[in-house]
């Protein structure tokens, strides 16, 4: 399975999947989006905050047809740190439609234990899961069920 972002350039496919995280995020439980931040000299993607559990997130997101490598998360990581140290957000969530190389991941293992509790990030089965867990997307059980009972509909007459 894979997510495709529809536009016709680059920037329209990146907003469009910006919207699309909004989207779960709202219906997971977040609020107060504010989406192309740019406070000293950097653009940052989403920020938004938990509804009952006070958090707030920072937010990534890459709809790239290559997978993302290192220098991005290390960019994003310290665009996060950032923040965390004005006491602006308390985590951040990288989110990738096409995943990231071995090398970004590597970094990311190597990177420590405060990284990993303040850094996460999301390819595309991540995705896919925050999709069901926001009843955006069923499962593909479900979706076979509905494909083999062959549901009609008024034009099909």
């Amino acid at each position: 399975m894979e997510i495709k972002i529809l536009g016709d350039t680059d920037q329209a496919r990146g907003k469009a999947f910006e919207r699309l995280i909004v989207t779960v995020l709202d219906h997971l439980g977040y609020t107060d989006f504010k989406t192309n931040i740019r406070p000293a000299a950097m653009e940052l993607d989403i920020e938004a905050i938990h509804k009952t559990k006070n958090k707030k997130i920072l937010c990534e997101c890459k709809a790239h047809k290559d997978p993302i490598g290192p220098h991005d998360v290390e960019l994003f990581h310290s665009k996060l740190n950032y923040e965390i140290d004005k006491e602006n957000v308390n985590e951040g969530l990288f989110f990738s439609t096409s995943g990231f190389t071995s090398n970004a991941v590597r970094w990311y293992e190597d990177s420590g234990e405060r990284t990993k509790k303040i850094l996460s990030l999301n390819g595309l089965e991540q995705i896919l899961q925050f999709l069901r867990e926001s009843n955006i997307l069923t499962s593909n059980e479900i979706v076979d069920i509905i494909v083999k009972n062959k549901p009609t509909f008024p034009h099909d007459n």
